[in-house]
């Protein structure tokens, strides 16, 4: 089964965080480099930001979106359109997802059929989680749409797509998402007495 193409959203302005958290220090790499490396099984990761070349010094092939802060959904777009002919699905995940296993992306790919546009992991609310998701080619169209339309949450267009759900893989639950100073600290604090910061 056609393992998905990779691709890593770099951040958007960071405002809450104070600088650009894709570079933050992660036990000696940057926040990006650790999120890519997890995923990097094979083929490295794609990372959408809002230029072109933005992490290129860090040795991450990096595209840019429209430039306009329209969010994770502008990102989902250039990396659609990006996507070489022979390749049909892309996961999408965050720079600022902390803890991210390689092996939850064969878990999606495990749950997906012919005739969806999306798989997801079950959530638990009302907007189920739309990053670390897989997405089929044929979206674009309906990602086009939606941004014509100045409708920019992601969890809008999940509702335009057929979508599958798959159980949460082991380990899912401990997904953390990194916006602030303060999360970074608490995602470190566990692995460095592990000594395992860096993953």
């Amino acid at each position: 089964m056609q393992r998905p193409a990779i691709y890593v959203l770099g951040g958007g302005r960071s405002r809450r965080f104070g600088q650009d958290k894709a570079r933050a220090d992660v036990g000696g790499v940057t926040l990006i480099e650790s999120v890519c490396h997890a995923l990097g099984d094979g083929e490295a990761p794609t990372v959408v930001a809002d230029v072109d070349d933005k992490y290129a010094d860090l040795g991450l092939r990096t595209i840019g979106d429209s430039g306009q802060h329209f969010g994770p959904i502008d990102g989902l777009r250039a990396a659609l359109a990006d996507l070489a002919p022979d390749v049909d699905w892309l996961l999408l995940a965050a720079c600022d997802q902390a803890r991210i296993r390689s092996e939850w992306v064969d878990a999606l790919v495990a749950a997906r059929t012919p005739s969806v546009d999306a798989v997801i992991f079950e959530h638990g609310d009302a907007h189920p989680e739309p990053l670390f998701a897989l997405y089929h080619r044929r979206c674009l169209p309906t990602v086009d749409d939606q941004i014509a339309q100045g409708s920019y949450a992601m969890w809008r267009l999940l509702r335009r797509l057929t979508i599958a759900q798959a159980e949460p893989a082991a380990g899912f639950a401990e997904l953390a998402n990194i916006n602030c100073p303060g999360d970074l600290a608490e995602h470190l604090r566990p692995a460095s007495k592990s000594g395992d910061a860096a993953d």
